[in-house]
């Protein structure tokens, strides 16, 4: 997360864009597991 933190305060535009969706779908795959809806 730190590192992701580092990053985001580093980096261009496009790759901030790039982090938050990484960070969007990491967090709806977090979201998931705990439901364990969408694990089939």
């Amino acid at each position: 997360m730190q590192k992701n933190s580092i990053e985001f305060f580093t980096s261009p535009k496009e790759d901030l864009l790039q982090i938050k969706a990484v960070l969007c779908i990491e967090e709806m795959q977090s979201m998931a597991f705990l439901f364990g809806d969408w694990s089939g």
